[in-house]
């Protein structure tokens, strides 16, 4: 995997010299890793006495949000009938033929759920990985002894784990990632946990949970469960539908850091996803019907089409009807989604310590920035008020 060049650029904080540093990438900050190669100073008066300076690289970006396809195999539109049988066929057997394939196809176009595959038994395992290196892949579980290297990819079938750190590279894996030091790079891990001493300028997705055993620094943080954090979080975000632990959040010097909590906007999120797919095929379903209206008559009056007018007939008539059952089952999804809104009530972002200024809460898609410094407290979302809780523990 080649990286683009870095850049060194600098600003009063980290935030303003990330935005300068993505716009000469032409990338956004949530795709860029970093190094401080000089802490700044700011004075009580808001003067910048010695500016962040920052070494910024693109990595591989995260891939967009997962949306639903529409599964229309091209293989089930085929009729199964030799070109000479398909032409000299009477209109009445050749609608017939063609009534009774699209009933006998599967019914609907849900995505197929996630099949067991074999692994390798036998892990790979390596002393470290260096730049030379390129990229890794095992069908099985991967052991690096050592650290991982600038630029490299690596991805694992089952878990990987990493005793060392890791520069800005690309970790990919099905199930468990674990280092046992830093990590500046990427991690992703399908259905596992998430696991590293310290996230500098890193972008973490987790199926799982994903602790952080000290700091977290600039960095974006997904997890399908929940969010520990021994230490602080400073700056970047952290999402988890139902727990984010920390001991501090944000800086005395006011960095933006954004704790999200709670299924709603999740939800909303992935209903919107399916009104897009629902009306992606409601433009596909008028092609067809059209087609269908141009072709459809001659057939039905006993005039056969021509070879090629029977193939954009059947293909257009298979396709209508997959597309129908597909609307449907869009439909009964998105109605179950909306319902799903606000039951699941446990969402909580617990704060051991501290909670600075400029730290943005937001749970089940109520939100607050918090003004002032803020100790020993719990937030959690009053349903019947549609409010935040704001609870001392201490």
């Amino acid at each position: 995997m080649a990286l683009e060049k870095s850049v060194v650029v600098q600003g009063k904080d980290i935030e303003e010299a990330l935005q300068r540093a993505a716009l000469l990438l032409h990338a956004s900050t949530t795709e860029l890793a970093y190094e401080v190669i000089q802490p700044g100073l700011v004075d009580q008066r808001g003067v910048v006495r010695i500016p962040y300076k920052l070494r910024a690289v693109p990595v591989v970006a995260p891939p967009p949000p997962h949306e639903d396809r529409e599964w229309l195999d091209d293989d089930l539109f085929i009729p199964p009938f030799s070109t000479e049988q398909l032409e000299t066929m009477s209109s009445t057997d050749f609608i017939q033929h063609m009534q009774a394939a699209i009933a006998s196809q599967p019914a609907s176009l849900l995505e197929p759920e996630e099949t067991h595959t074999e692994i390798s038994s036998k892990p790979l395992e390596l002393r470290s990985v260096g730049a030379s290196a390129g990229s890794v892949q095992h069908n099985g579980d991967i052991i690096i002894n050592g650290n991982v290297a600038k630029g490299v990819f690596i991805n694992a079938a089952g878990s990987l784990f990493i005793d060392g750190d890791v520069d800005v590279a690309y970790l990919d894996a099905r199930e468990h990632i674990s280092i046992s030091g830093g990590l500046l790079g990427t991690a992703r891990s399908k259905f596992g946990s998430v696991t590293c001493r310290f996230a500098q300028g890193a972008y973490i997705e987790s199926g799982s949970q994903i602790t952080i055993l000290d700091s977290v620094l600039h960095s974006n943080l997904i997890s399908a469960s929940l969010i520990d954090v021994g230490n602080s979080i400073v700056g970047g975000s952290c999402t988890a539908p139902h727990l984010i632990y920390a001991k501090i959040t944000g800086s005395e010097t006011g960095v933006i850091t954004r704790l999200f909590s709670g299924n709603n906007s999740r939800i909303r999120d992935e209903a919107d996803s399916v009104r897009k797919n629902a009306s992606k095929l409601v433009m596909k379903l008028g092609e067809v019907t059209k087609v269908i209206k141009e072709l459809e008559p001659s057939e039905s009056t006993g005039q056969p089409a021509s070879l090629e007018d029977r193939l954009r007939l059947w293909h257009a008539m298979s396709t209508k009807a997959r597309i129908n059952d597909r609307l449907v089952a869009l439909s009964k999804r998105k109605t179950a989604l909306i319902a799903s809104i606000d039951q699941d009530r446990s969402a909580r972002i617990k704060i051991f310590d501290k909670v600075h200024p400029q730290t943005i809460i937001e749970i089940d898609d109520v939100g607050m920035s918090v003004k002032k410094l803020t100790q020993f407290v719990t937030f959690s979302k009053d349903y019947e008020a549609g409010a935040l809780r704001v609870t001392s523990f201490k």
